[in-house]
């Protein structure tokens, strides 16, 4: 709380200076450009979200990097509007692509902030990509326009990427007229957002547009303990230079404070058991809200993002974009607790001793409590250049897209550790009279690990789109090439390990017919690749060499459908994925004939599935977005250990379905009334890698919102109560995270 002071501070003075302009100019006044009196062209580079329709997306730039329509992409692509995501009430980026068929979380490491997804059973990294650029870890959907989620190896696009897929997020832009939004929203267990949102041209100033938007929240207080708070601000600038050519600034600030911070419930461990079979399920018996934080527990995340972009029409046929962008960000945190516990987890099989006031108890029961502070910060600079030609050659349409791009990321991850000695005394979660909650910060904490990294990526690509038969048949090709070089050290001494250099050719090739003005058939061919950052050892722990960076391949064909009336649109879809060049620590005889381990590579991942993901519009006031996905993402081959074989990727789901609609009345006492709701299912869930058996059971979550309009302090407000997990159900994301309880959202939402 000792943050909230200031920020709302700042958010009432925006508000009144906002309040103030309001009165000042009329809303909704188009702008033309005064150089040539004629509308300004808008960028081939920028997808213009003005051209969605309710949930429906008519056009996407994560598929191509250009401004296209979905119909006209030969793979798939689901893209969230902002009116989808505000019906959600979007507390983090899952909270929306949930819905997204194929795409689950994985996420709960310290340092991976919100944001760390899975797509199509394959690991995509906790930082999806910012407006096409690597962004921060932790995202606040305040600024957030729309999401994309873009299916399949895409390394001909965005480089090195999980052959899964990637999720875009694209922030909010300059408008040409004035608008003012004000959102507040205030829940159960003392949930409370407040945002503000203003766009429009900049007083006395030609073809000069502006955004702010600044945002304050404070999550539930559900847990046992735990409290978290944020705030956020965003800035962004358009200047019309002239008919073709506009500049755009943008910069975000987010800080999130956690104190005492959530843990994951732990899980349990027994070493008496065989190998594959000692890690166990979520220890059970403990209530939803417990959470194993001392009050001292924290978690600071800060991140900033800035974005510099040039566009420029040349002429009749060309476009350039130049574009640079930085990043920064800081996650610290301190936790007392380990988050497993078990038969010789504690470091012995005796039983833990009682104390004065505090029975003794097994180690099965005993949680550790092994004090941590670990400090994950670092940057990225990335400097982009494109260039797109459009030509019309007799009956044949062509667009070529050129581009080049650097960047640099500089990472610090620094972990101290307290001294066994201040170890506090376990708990026994079976009895939560040893749930000491005012374990003090130890005042010794020697440094346990800091390493610094240096990447280097260099890339340059081409693709070429040509349309036959008046745009009936579309072929797309593309070719990137990218090089990847990491440099680690170990930070006190500045001493550097072998480098790791890596360079990948990767294509991608579609081809499109449409069969009717709103059917289309598609196939496509793609690949990728992750940059090798690890290294090969032999049994006796002799370096072999670098490993070799895991290629993914991907073949896909499918269905997309979009009506004229936009009663339809959607896409079906059916793929195959293979990963290779995996590495593996096997067991093997080293020069003493001593059992050890040594590091390999070997084996090759897959996934084959099927997707679909429609919107319906019956009437203009319903709509609705359902998804489905089957898929079999397992280890496929594995010569060194034939035992997995045909077992599940860790995290993945084989079917997942969601459904969301809203009705709006337009007649009788409901007239400006709503009703929107829906589901999320998931099936059983990979839970672990040290035993098969493990798996999350499927769960069902139901949401529901009702609204209308009304007049408040005789001001137009939309008034909105949302219900999220209808059913207060005990659910599991992934393995170190948990799902949210019932909670009750009530929102007023006018413009200013």
């Amino acid at each position: 709380m000792k943050y909230q002071v200031t920020r709302s501070a700042v958010l009432v003075a925006v508000l009144l200076q906002s309040l103030a302009a309001a009165r000042a100019q009329e809303a909704n006044t188009p702008v033309y450009s005064e150089v040539s009196d004629e509308v300004v062209v808008l960028s081939p580079f920028r997808v213009d979200s003005t051209q969605d329709s309710g949930y429906r997306a008519s056009n996407s730039v994560s598929g191509s990097r250009l401004n296209t329509p979905i119909k006209d992409l030969p793979f798939a692509i689901t893209a969230f509007t902002n009116e989808f995501i505000q019906d959600q009430h979007a507390s983090g980026i899952f909270d929306i692509v949930k819905y997204a068929p194929g795409v689950t979380f994985v996420g709960g490491g310290f340092d991976e902030g919100d944001s760390h997804l899975s797509i199509r059973g394959f690991d995509a990294g906790p930082r999806p990509l910012r407006n096409g650029f690597s962004g921060p870890p932790v995202i606040d959907p305040t600024n957030i326009d729309r999401v994309e989620v873009v299916k399949g190896p895409a390394s001909f696009l965005y480089g090195q990427l999980s052959p899964g897929g990637l999720v875009n997020v694209i922030t909010k832009q300059p408008r040409t007229f004035k608008e003012s939004t004000l959102r507040v929203g205030m829940g159960s267990d003392d949930y409370y957002t407040a945002a503000l949102d203003s766009t429009g041209p900049v007083p006395g100033v030609s073809n000069l547009f502006y955004r702010i938007g600044v945002s304050s929240g404070q999550d539930s207080h559900y847990y046992d303990a735990y409290d978290a708070n944020r705030w956020s601000f965003s800035g962004s600038l358009l200047w019309h230079v002239n008919k073709t050519g506009q500049i755009l600034v943008s910069y975000e600030k987010l800080q999130k404070n956690e104190g005492p911070l959530l843990n994951p419930k732990p899980s349990s461990y027994d070493t008496r058991l065989p190998a594959g079979m000692q890690q166990g399920g979520i220890y059970p018996g403990l209530p939803q809200s417990f959470n194993s934080s001392a009050y001292s527990d924290f978690r600071d995340s800060d991140s900033g993002n800035f974005v510099a972009e040039y566009d420029q029409g040349l002429g009749e046929h060309w476009n350039i974009r130049a574009a640079a962008a930085t990043s920064t960000r800081s996650i610290e945190f301190f936790t007392n607790g380990r988050f497993v516990v078990g038969y010789g987890i504690a470091g012995t099989t005796a039983d833990i001793p009682a104390t004065a006031t505090l029975p003794a108890f097994s180690p099965v029961s005993g949680l550790v409590r092994r004090p941590n502070i670990n400090h994950f910060w670092g940057d990225t600079q990335a400097y982009n250049f494109e260039a797109v030609g459009k030509y019309q050659l007799g009956a044949v349409s062509a667009r070529l897209l050129l581009g080049w791009q650097y960047e640099k990321q500089s990472s610090d991850n620094k972990k101290n550790r307290a001294p066994t000695s201040q170890y506090p005394r376990p708990w026994d979660l079976n009895n939560p009279a040893t749930w000491d909650r005012t374990e003090p910060f130890p005042a010794d904490m020697p440094l346990l690990s800091w390493y610094h990294d240096e990447v280097v990526i260099k890339s340059y690509w081409a693709g070429l789109t040509l349309g036959f038969f008046n745009d009936r048949l579309l072929s797309l090709t593309g070719l990137r090439h990218s090089y990847n070089r990491t440099i680690s050290s170990w930070a006190p001494t500045g001493e550097a390990f072998p480098p790791y250099a890596s360079a990948a050719n990767t294509p991608q090739a579609g081809l499109l017919y449409k069969l009717t003005d709103e059917v289309s058939a598609y196939v496509a061919y793609s690949r990728s690749f992750v940059p090798n950052d690890s290294d090969l050892y032999d049994a006796d722990g002799n370096y072999v060499g670098p490993a070799k960076s895991p290629e993914g391949e991907g073949y896909e064909m499918g269905f997309k459908a979009a009506s004229h009336d936009g009663r339809i649109s959607g896409t079906v879809s059916i793929y195959q994925i293979r990963n290779k060049n995996l590495l593996q620590a096997v067991a093997a005889f080293d020069s003493n004939g001593e059992l050890s381990f040594a590091t390999v590579q070997t084996g090759v991942q897959q996934s084959r599935g099927v997707e679909l993901d429609v919107v319906l519009s019956p009437i203009p006031n319903w709509q609705t977005y359902l998804s489905y996905s089957h898929q079999n993402p397992i280890y496929y081959k594995n010569p060194e250990d034939i035992s997995l074989e045909g077992i599940p990727l860790l995290n993945s789901v084989r079917d997942s379905a969601s459904i969301w609609s809203k009705y709006k009345f337009t007649q009788g006492a409901l007239k400006k009334a709503y009703i929107a709701g829906g589901a999320t299912w998931q099936g059983f869930q990979k839970m672990s890698d040290g035993n098969h058996s493990l798996y999350f059971r499927p769960y069902a979550l139901f949401d529901l919102t009702v609204g209308c309009r009304a007049k408040l302090f005789r001001r137009d407000v939309d008034i909105s109560l949302a219900v999220k997990n209808l059913e207060n159900k005990e659910y599991f994301p992934s393995t170190n995270t948990r799902g949210t309880p019932r909670t009750f959202i009530l929102s007023f939402v006018t413009k200013l």
